[in-house]
C-alpha cells in the first residue's frame, strides 16, 4: 500500500495518471511519452494512437481539479484548535448523493497544488473502498 501523505506533487501526479490508465515511457529521443491503455479515450492534445507528450495530470491547480473524481466537490475550511495558532486549516472533499456519500480531509500545508492532488487521491481511494 502506498502512503499518499508522503508523496511529492510529482509523485501524486504520476499516481493519478497511473490510476486513470496512463503509462509513462521514455520517448525515442528521451522525451516523456504517456500512453493511455484505452486508446479510445481522448483528451486535449492526444495523438491518434492514444499517446501524448504532456503529463495527463500536470502539477497545476487545473491538473489537480481534473484529478478529483466526478461527483465530488471540495472546499478549504478551518476550525478552532487547542494549539497556539488557534485555527487549523484543511481541505475537504465531499460526495453527496442519493446512494453515495463520502467525506475526506487533508491538512492545508500551504502548497495548494499538492494539497488538492492529495485530496483528490484520498477521494479516489474512498470511492474505490480502499
Amino acid at each position: 500500500m502506498t502512503d499518499l501523505d508522503t508523496m511529492t506533487t510529482a509523485q501524486l501526479c504520476d499516481w493519478h495518471a497511473e490510476r486513470a490508465g496512463w503509462k509513462y515511457e521514455p520517448g525515442v529521443e528521451g522525451d516523456p511519452v504517456w500512453h493511455k491503455r484505452d486508446a479510445n479515450w481522448q483528451r486535449g492534445h492526444d495523438h491518434p494512437d492514444g499517446s501524448q507528450y504532456e503529463h495527463p495530470f500536470p502539477p497545476t491547480l487545473d491538473g489537480a481539479a481534473s484529478a478529483m473524481p466526478e461527483g465530488w466537490w471540495w472546499t478549504r475550511d478551518g476550525g478552532p484548535t487547542p494549539n497556539p495558532q488557534g485555527l487549523l486549516l484543511k481541505w475537504s472533499a465531499m460526495q453527496i448523493g442519493a446512494n453515495r456519500w463520502g467525506v475526506v480531509t487533508v491538512p492545508d500545508t500551504g502548497d495548494e497544488t499538492r494539497d488538492r492532488y492529495l485530496l483528490a487521491a484520498e477521494a479516489v481511494m474512498k470511492e474505490a473502498g480502499e
